[in-house]
């Protein structure tokens, strides 16, 4: 979650903020609050959020519902706030139905809130195989990065990434990839062993995990995204 780009966001009901019904964190508490699933890093970021105002998961309404139903939910008053990804938090504000009150990277800036997996059976009998993948994954970070600026998909190749991005993701609109908060994503692969740290604490403290002594160590392999890093040297922004 770098600052700037937090795609996913707490948001409330717009009614019950300008009734002064939510003014801070501890406000949460006793309301309906949308989670794409539990078991995610999105319920995770609204456990931090309902941390910074002194409460607890138990303290809410918590109930799953997938981010384009977050919509009318608000607009039938079904639920009263949501942790809610791009491009669902936009249309939800631009439809003044919901009041963005912080991105995951102010509630919750160690966050890695998703990761690029290799299956053992390929990485492990094709190391070179995995390599040279991983090597043209990153090669292709380090120019979805050089799109990003000020918090929007607005640097100097931005124009040939939002295509790209038109053509093969859900999101058939350019304009709606320059108006949305985009993720950012680490030039050099790496990952934020913190932010995975917590998130499995809390997956336990739900009792979502099957194995009590899973460690984030033991299923945590970055060896070949650290060899391709250091194969293609030091990433350097593009500049305009």
């Amino acid at each position: 979650m770098r600052p700037g780009y937090g795609f996913s966001g707490l948001m409330v009901r717009k009614d019950l903020v300008d009734s002064g019904r939510f003014k801070t964190f501890r406000d949460l508490k006793g309301m309906k609050i949308a989670v794409g699933t539990f078991a995610s890093a999105n319920s995770s970021a609204v456990n931090e959020a309902l941390k910074r105002g002194g409460l607890t998961w138990a303290d809410a309404n918590m109930v799953e519902l997938q981010f384009p139903q977050h919509l009318p939910a608000y607009a039938n008053k079904a639920i009263d706030a949501s942790m809610t990804n791009e491009p669902t938090s936009t249309q939800a504000v631009q439809n003044r139905l919901a009041v963005r009150i912080a991105g995951n990277d102010e509630i919750y800036p160690d966050q890695q809130t998703a990761v690029f997996l290799y299956s053992e059976l390929f990485m492990r009998p094709r190391p070179q195989v995995a390599l040279k993948f991983m090597r043209a994954y990153i090669r292709a970070v380090r120019d979805y990065n050089d799109a990003l600026a000020d918090g929007r998909l607005a640097g100097p190749n931005a124009d040939e990434v939002v295509s790209l991005l038109t053509e093969f993701t859900f999101i058939k609109d350019a304009k709606v990839h320059r108006e949305i908060t985009p993720a950012a994503i680490d030039p050099d692969g790496k990952l934020n062993l913190k932010g995975l740290r917590n998130d499995l604490a809390f997956f336990k403290e739900l009792k979502l995990l099957q194995d009590p002594n899973m460690t984030v160590e033991r299923i945590v392999d970055t060896s070949i995204a650290e060899q391709a890093a250091k194969e293609l040297g030091p990433y350097r922004a593009r500049r305009n």
